[in-house]
């Protein structure tokens, strides 16, 4: 509570403020700190639900919620945990670059319009974690202002562009979220437990959390000294926003935003070696810091593909060589780089890369 902790709710008030006037949202927008994207994600479904479909059970019944099949898990699992129905929620498929489709979308919600549901919640990603994709922001608000719908957005991975020069062009369409998901501690280099969620209108966290006990009243008093226990669903809360206030107050955002810069630049000349290398398949082009690219010879395919380059993976974490995770796109097993360590060299990358090609041909012999 502000009573009992001024201090620290003054710096998260601020801090939230700052971070939503650097994604373009307007002066009306805040929030507050969570444990970290799972339930900065889940604090925004149930703020979009109050919202849009209000306290009616019918009504409720009758909700549709629209994501891709590029959505994070957790979306699913929030709207679970908030009683949703499978039968509740569409599915859309996402384009070759991992990006939701817009036409789908739209004809998804005159479908469900026709058959008398009520959309009402559509969920774009700001930085898939399978390709770092970027839903289009821009088209998916038009539809959703169109049907008067809530706009969320799970920028747990790439809203942290925003801060970044050069490159917050790419993430411009986060000013139109009615929600934000923000999780510090993929790309500001925190900690665990550092998650965020924004409100386009905080005001609308307050009518959707607010607590009624009287020993808390007392608190209430005015907005620019808000209780933050009425703005999510946590009463006792660590102060997470610390951290990320510290980090800005020693590095200052210029150096703030060179560092996540380096992440793109790695992964753009990551791309550049790979390209250089025959035998190598880029999946998916470096986009937000993360690459994905497969072991391809010509004399293997299928299944035998697939295993190989699950064991490249294993084998170059085995070596302590580096992390490089598997995941799968068209079907096909992949491998997948993130690259926001900022510390990483170009002598790094082409040593990865040096690595990589000659675990491919040794393991080629043995699978």
């Amino acid at each position: 509570t502000w009573a009992a902790s001024p201090g620290a709710n003054a710096v998260e008030v601020s801090l939230c403020a700052w971070l939503a006037a650097q994604t373009g949202l307007p002066s009306s927008a805040g929030g507050i700190f969570t444990s970290g994207g799972s339930m900065a994600n889940l604090t925004a479904l149930v703020m979009a639900r109050d919202r849009k479909l209000g306290h009616d059970s019918a009504t409720r019944a009758r909700g549709v919620v629209y994501i891709s099949d590029q959505t994070h898990f957790c979306i699913k699992k929030g709207l679970n945990i908030l009683g949703f129905f499978p039968e509740q929620i569409r599915v859309l498929p996402s384009d070759a670059m991992g990006r939701m489709k817009v036409p789908e979308l739209r004809e998804a919600i005159k479908n469900d319009v026709q058959e008398l549901k009520l959309p009402f919640l559509v969920v774009a990603t700001c930085g898939t974690t399978n390709t770092g994709s970027v839903d289009p922001l821009d088209e998916i608000a038009d539809v959703a202002e169109s049907y008067d719908m809530w706009m969320h957005v799970d920028g747990a991975y790439g809203a942290s562009v925003a801060l970044c020069q050069p490159r917050r062009h790419l993430v411009a369409g986060l000013a139109r979220a009615d929600s934000l998901a923000w999780d510090a501690h993929k790309w500001l280099f925190q900690t665990y437990g550092c998650g965020i969620v924004l409100a386009r209108d905080k005001l609308h966290l307050k009518a959707t959390f607010t607590t009624t006990a009287d020993y808390i009243r007392d608190l209430d008093i005015q907005d620019e000294r808000p209780n933050l226990l009425d703005y999510g669903m946590e009463l006792t809360r660590p102060a997470r926003h610390m951290k990320l206030w510290f980090t800005l107050q020693t590095l200052g955002l210029d150096t703030l935003s060179s560092m996540i810069n380096q992440g793109f630049m790695a992964s753009e000349l990551f791309e550049q070696e790979l390209r250089k290398m025959p035998t190598w398949e880029i999946m998916s082009s470096a986009s937000l810091a993360i690459l994905t690219f497969r072991y391809h010879p010509d004399f293997r395919s299928g299944d035998e593909l697939d295993r190989l380059n699950e064991s490249i993976s294993s084998e170059l974490l085995e070596n302590n060589i580096a992390f490089i995770a598997t995941t799968k796109l068209g079907g096909a097993v992949c491998l997948r780089a993130c690259m926001i360590n900022n510390m990483i060299t170009d002598r790094d990358i082409r040593e990865i890369c040096i690595a990589l090609d000659e675990t491919a041909e040794s393991l080629s012999s043995k699978v």
